[in-house]
């Protein structure tokens, strides 16, 4: 995933020193324990705004929805190929060898060309889903700018890259706000091979 503002661990290597005691405030806790908290950094929870966006919940709807036309279709051809498997096998009594071979030679065509469309098709839907978790994704940074800039923030670290923050460093709620206001769906068309998702019905309004 390309980073503009998301930080390797390794970021936490900075000299703190050279943003100078002006970028720093100083908070009293219950214990009137002193935590310097630095105000031009913040933590981000990439993990909860993929769960809890509503974009990553529509673009995950849409893919279920295409996964199980993809089932349904292995099913129905599994299906078929059971029963022509079976004519194969009573035919082998009344036509000849060479016949039958021929036959079997079909038949085995037949398989391979199933497996091949199958799997053409689950490829095509991996890209598309791909595609447009990277376009969520990019959205995501753009909310996630909208608030560096907002909070004049230098940096921004990814929560599973370091070890402890304080609560006050979370930004996550914001950026998921905005992600939600810029982008609350998307729209995935059939990949190659699917039909349309019908559009799911509305309940009807008690009158």
């Amino acid at each position: 995933m390309r980073k503009f503002l998301f930080v390797i661990a390794a970021a936490l290597t900075i000299s703190f020193g050279s943003i100078g005691d002006a970028a720093a405030q100083a908070k009293k806790g219950k214990n009137n324990d002193e935590v310097q908290v630095l105000s031009n950094i913040a933590v981000i929870d990439i993990i909860r705004i993929r769960r809890d966006s509503k974009a990553f919940k529509s673009l995950r709807k849409q893919i279920t929805g295409f996964r199980e036309q993809l089932k349904k279709n292995a099913r129905n051809e599994d299906a078929n190929l059971q029963k022509a498997n079976k004519e194969l096998a009573r035919q082998r009594a009344i036509i000849t060898p060479e016949a039958f071979r021929e036959e079997r030679k079909k038949f085995e065509q037949r398989v391979g060309n199933v497996q091949k469309g199958l799997q053409t098709r689950w490829l095509a839907l991996r890209e598309v889903e791909s595609k447009y978790e990277v376009k969520i994704l990019e959205v995501m940074q753009q909310a996630a700018l909208k608030v560096a800039q907002k909070k004049k923030l230098i940096l921004i670290l990814r929560n599973n890259a370091i070890y402890y923050w304080a609560n006050t460093l979370e930004i996550t709620d914001e950026v998921l706000a905005n992600l939600n206001k810029m982008l609350p769906k998307v729209s995935v068309p059939a990949p190659k091979g699917f039909s349309k998702l019908s559009a799911s019905k509305k309940p009807n309004k008690k009158k």
